[in-house]
Parts: structure tokens; sequence; C-alpha cells
């Protein structure tokens, strides 16, 4: 009956998180886990627990809300960025010379995703409280045409996410509640490059295509408490892991002259890759001015810091593959946000936020064109009936112009240098169904 339900959407959004493409925020990291607080720019995230995303921002929240509920967010992410090439040197390539500047860009990079989440909730009795929640938290998508100047760096990259993550709250007393649980995380990854193959053996022959796969498993955690100063005022803390996966999979290239076949650096081979996703900390505040208007904030701390490089060997000798420098920093997050209740079932929201990069300028790739970014929003929520709530939410997310220069492979990938231009439109539309 009502666990068949469960279950049954369960299964539903398991089979969405799998097959939709995925967006990066700041790094690789996806914000978008709930329309009720999309138009604050999640702002409050860990301390307003009025809705199911508390439970994977700060599971400890849901011992503020009453009765078995499930709740369903999509967001749509709709990425632009465009690269505007200042120079172009060194290697040649597919048959010729690189195209000519004006042609040679790669088209929009971005790519538009669509992000779920689900939540469930038991209300076990008034002091525990039982949740679900199934996330995409972590996503990156870039594409660039075929013939593009920077080919041999980058085509295609892709690294999409499902967490799964069943917890438990518990009311300590009438100020503070507790809250965690454990985290299960599928992880795959896909990237794809051109192989200069007039570069290394000459004749001009056509350019082949290096095509990566992997996926892996791996397993975390998460923590949160809430403190109520009073019904007004509320602080929250939240802690999730990190989680380590060790990728596995295929590398197929394509297209080898003949003189190549059978060369170890150009044949197909089992690979392996390390990837951590980081750890975060974030503490948020709710305060209710009056019956009508609320204000929030929130502020989160990433370890990017982890990510040092992305390395793809061969699974059986270890041969290298690919080695990129990443060397990321730790960054914040901060959000504002205000909620204005017109009436009992009609709310309105606005807030702003910033994200900082973990990207070094120095280090920036075409396949993680990242830079610091601000956000504005916007929301409504309407309670439909005692059963139905609609959560809609807004973003748009101005990202600051972002240079990058790659030549650590100049001699067969040549040296590219140019500039993104990159903003980001976010809509988030969700529903609430309280049995």
């Amino acid at each position: 009956m009502l666990l068949a339900r469960y279950t049954t959407l369960f299964a539903t959004s398991a089979l969405v998180c799998a097959v939709a493409s995925s967006a990066h925020a700041a790094g690789f990291q996806l914000k978008e886990q709930g329309a009720a607080l999309q138009g604050l720019s999640f702002a409050g995230a860990t301390a307003k627990t009025d809705d199911l995303s508390t439970i994977f921002f700060n599971p400890a929240g849901m011992t503020r809300l009453e009765g078995d509920q499930l709740d369903v967010t999509v967001s749509v992410i709709a990425p632009s960025s465009k690269l505007t090439i200042s120079s172009i040197a060194g290697s040649t390539g597919g048959g010729g010379n690189f195209p000519a500047n004006g042609d040679s860009n790669g088209g929009d990079a971005g790519k538009l995703a669509a992000v779920p989440a689900f939540y469930a909730m038991w209300d076990v009795n008034p002091k525990i409280k039982a949740g679900l929640a199934v996330n995409t938290p972590f996503g990156l998508a870039t594409e660039y045409d075929d013939g593009w100047a920077g080919r041999y760096y980058a085509l295609e990259s892709e690294l999409k996410t499902i967490n799964i993550a069943p917890s438990l709250a518990y009311k300590v007393d009438d100020k503070l509640s507790l809250g965690g649980g454990v985290q299960v995380q599928y992880a795959s990854a896909r990237l794809t490059g051109a192989v200069n193959y007039d570069a290394i053996f000459g004749g001009s022959p056509a350019d082949g295509k290096s095509i990566m796969e992997g996926d892996d498993i791996g397993w975390g955690f998460n923590f949160g408490a809430l403190y109520e100063f009073d019904e007004n005022t509320r602080i929250g803390a939240s802690y999730r892991s990190r989680v380590h996966h060790s990728l596995e999979g295929d590398l197929n290239i394509t297209n080898q002259p003949g003189p190549l076949v059978g060369n170890a650096n150009f044949s197909d081979a089992d690979i392996k890759a390390k990837l951590v996703t980081p750890d975060m900390f974030s503490v948020g505040i709710y305060h209710g001015l009056n019956e009508k208007w609320a204000v929030l904030a929130d502020a989160a701390w990433t370890n990017w810091s982890l990510f040092k490089d992305l390395t793809v060997t061969n699974a059986v000798d270890n041969l290298q593959r690919q080695h990129v420098e990443e060397n990321w920093e730790d960054t914040y997050f901060v959000a504002l946000g205000t909620e204005y209740k017109r009436d009992a079932d009609t709310t309105y929201q606005f807030g702003v936020a910033y994200d900082k990069s973990p990207v070094k300028d120095e280090y920036r790739t075409f396949r993680i064109p990242d830079s610091d970014r601000f956000w504005v929003s916007a929301g409504y929520r309407k309670n439909i009936n005692q059963k139905w709530t609609f959560n809609a939410g807004y973003s748009h997310i101005f990202a600051q112009d972002a240079t990058v220069t790659e030549d650590a492979e100049a001699a067969t990938h040549g040296t590219i240098s140019g500039e993104f231009n990159s903003n980001v439109n976010i809509l988030s539309l969700g529903l609430k169904y309280n049995f």
C-alpha cells in the first residue's frame, strides 16, 4: 500500500536520475536539489526545514515536518559557455592546419540538462522521522564541435552521479534536533577527444577519436543539527562526507593508421581512474521578522582541494593514458534570501548568492572552464489544498569571464588560448504530497 507507492516512485526517480544529463555549478557540484529553495538561491537551506529537501541539506530538519510525505523536483538547467579563441599555435592535425580562428571555437560548450530530486518521509512518531533522498549531487557536461581547434584537449566531458541516502532524525527536546544517514553513490564518467595522428605519424591522416568511459559505486555519510531559539528563529549545521570512487571501464581509440596498430599508447584497453567527490560543511539561519516576512542566510564550505589531478591508466599494466593537473582550491558559497507570505497558502521568494570557483586561473581547462559566479533568484510557493503543494524557482547565474590556455601537450595538441563568456538559467518545479 503506502510502502508500495513509495517503492514505485523511488524506482521511477532513480531511472530518471540514471538517464538525465548533468550540468555543473561551481566545480562540478549541483546545488539544484529542491524547487522550494531555488527561488532563495538556497539561502537558509540548512535551517529553513519546511520542505523535504531538508533530508539532503540537513536531515535534522525532518523533526519540524508532520505526516508521511513525498516530494519530486525537476530542475531544467540551461547553461551557455562560448569561447573566443585569442591564439592558436603549434601542431597541425587531421590533414592540415587548425581551422581559422573564427570557425574553430567549438560552438556553445554548455549542454541542456534535467536534474531530478526525489524525497520521501515517514512520520514514525513526534520525535522520530525517517527519510529517503535520491539526488544527483555532482554532475558535469561540456561538449564541443568535432572540428574545433582544441579538439585534442577536449570534445565531450560528462560526469553523472546518483546518490541514495536513507536518513533518520530525532528530536532531543524542544530546542535541539539531530539527524544523519548514509550515502550510496553511483558515479559514471565519459571523456572524449580527438587523436592527432598527423603530428605523431605524419602523412596527414584523418584524426582518430579517444573514448573513455567508466563507473563505480561508493559510499559516505551525512549528519546535521538544528537548534530552535523559538518558533521564528533557528540555526542549522550540516556535514556531508567525501565519497571515494575507483572508476573502471574501457578506452576505445578509432581510426588508427596501420603502423600504429598494436602500439600500446594507441590501443584499446580496460582503464581505471580515481575520483573523490568532496566533503562539505554548511551552516544556515532562518529568522521570521513577522507573520509576513522572513530572512534567511546560508554559508557552505566545500573541500575541493581533494581534486589534485585527472589521471587515467590501464587497469592491467598501469600505463598512463591521460594526466591533467587540476590543483583545485577549497571554496565557499554564501547566500541571502527573503520570503514574503501573502497569505496562508501563497509565498514569494527572492535570493542572491556568491559561488566561489575552485579552479585557479593557471589550471583552468577546456573540460571544466569554471569561474566565480553570482546568483539572482525568485520563487513561488502555493498550497493547492491540504495534500498538494506546488513550488517553482528560477535562477540566473552570471559567471565571470574565464581565460584558458592549454599547452601541456603542445607537441601533439598545439597551444590554444581563449576566453569563455558563460551564464546559466535554471527553472525548478516541484510537487509535494502529504498522505
